[in-house]
C-alpha cells in the first residue's frame, strides 16, 4: 500500500496573492477619491467651531460687475452652498467682463484693484467670516454647464491661520442681483 501526499505548490499561492492585493488597493484608493469630491475643508483655524469638512451642495453665479479700477477689472461673484446651510463666497477679479464664472487659475489677492481672488465664509446663521488669505490658488474649469473648482489656500494669522481647501463640481445657477 502506497500513500501519496498531494501537495499544492507554493507557486499557485504566490500567483494568487498579488492579484488579491491589487484588488484591495484599487478598491481602497477608488473609494477615497469619491469621499473627497465636493468637500471644502477648513483646518487648523483658531476660530473654534469653524474647522470642519463641508459638503458642497449647490453653486450660484451672481454675475460680474465693474470694480471701478482704472485697469478695467471686473469682479465675478460666485457662491458655493453647503448641505448644512453654510456657504463660501468666491470673489474673482478678472480683466474684461466675463460671462458666467470665468475659467482659469487665480492667485490670492486681497486688493480690490488687483487680479486674483478672495473668499468669505458663513457658517449657519452666525456672522460672516472674511478670511484674509495669505497665499494659495483657485482653479476653475468648465465643461459644458458643469464647473470644477479646486481651492488650496493658507489663511493668514490675523484670520486665525490654517487652511481652506477642497473642491466643488457642478453647475453654477445664475442669479441676477437686483440693484
Amino acid at each position: 500500500m502506497t500513500i501519496r501526499i498531494r501537495r499544492f505548490g507554493m507557486n499557485r499561492y504566490l500567483n494568487f496573492v498579488p492579484v488579491v492585493l491589487l484588488a484591495v488597493v484599487v478598491a481602497v484608493t477608488g473609494c477615497r477619491k469619491e469621499d473627497e469630491e465636493n468637500i471644502i475643508s477648513i483646518a487648523g483655524n483658531s476660530n473654534q467651531g469653524w474647522n470642519g469638512r463641508y459638503t458642497a451642495a449647490e453653486g450660484y453665479d451672481y454675475g460680474s460687475y465693474d470694480t471701478g479700477c482704472q485697469e478695467l477689472l471686473f469682479q465675478s461673484y460666485a457662491r458655493v452652498l453647503f448641505s448644512d446651510g453654510s456657504w463660501l463666497n468666491v470673489h474673482l477679479q478678472v480683466p474684461g467682463q466675463p460671462s458666467g464664472v470665468p475659467a482659469g487659475t487665480y492667485s490670492v489677492s486681497s486688493l480690490d484693484c488687483q487680479q486674483g481672488f478672495n473668499c468669505s465664509f458663513r457658517k449657519d446663521d452666525s456672522k460672516i467670516i472674511v478670511y484674509i488669505l495669505e497665499s494659495g490658488t483657485i482653479t476653475v474649469t468648465k465643461e459644458g454647464a458643469i464647473y470644477t473648482v479646486e481651492l488650496d489656500c493658507t489663511i493668514s494669522g490675523e484670520s486665525g491661520g490654517g487652511t481652506l481647501s477642497g473642491n466643488f463640481t457642478g453647475p453654477f445657477e445664475f442669479v441676477e442681483i437686483k440693484k
